[in-house]
């Protein structure tokens, strides 16, 4: 016979998961876009033929050199190529234990 309480303990495990699989796809999604931003003000910045550009510090401008500028850009990309990288891990892993649990809980119901 199926304990009812316990199924629907499991649901509630697996809606939670699966909730929790979502937000962090969608912190990915974000990290992706900023790469995408960061990768723009790279290329624009190629593109730029002067030696000094200037840098948005709150609400001041300063000059900054234009190498150094793409260092530091070119940091921050990879920085969040390698946090991309690793929250795509996070969700394969947690999205193959989502499957697990999904299938366990097929099994309980099917009896």
């Amino acid at each position: 016979m199926i304990d009812r309480s316990k199924i629907e303990e499991r649901i509630v495990e697996f809606q939670r998961r699966e909730a929790e699989l979502r937000g962090m796809i969608d912190v990915l999604d974000q990290w992706k876009l900023q790469k995408i931003e960061f990768q723009r003000s790279l290329d624009t910045l190629n593109l730029y033929q002067g030696n000094v550009v200037y840098k948005l510090y709150g609400s001041v401008v300063i000059p900054i050199e234009k190498s150094k500028a793409i260092k530091e850009i070119s940091t921050n990309l990879e920085l969040i190529d390698n946090k991309i990288k690793e929250l795509e891990q996070q969700v394969k892993v947690k999205g193959d234990a989502l499957e697990r649990l999904r299938s366990a809980l097929e099994q309980e119901l099917k009896g």
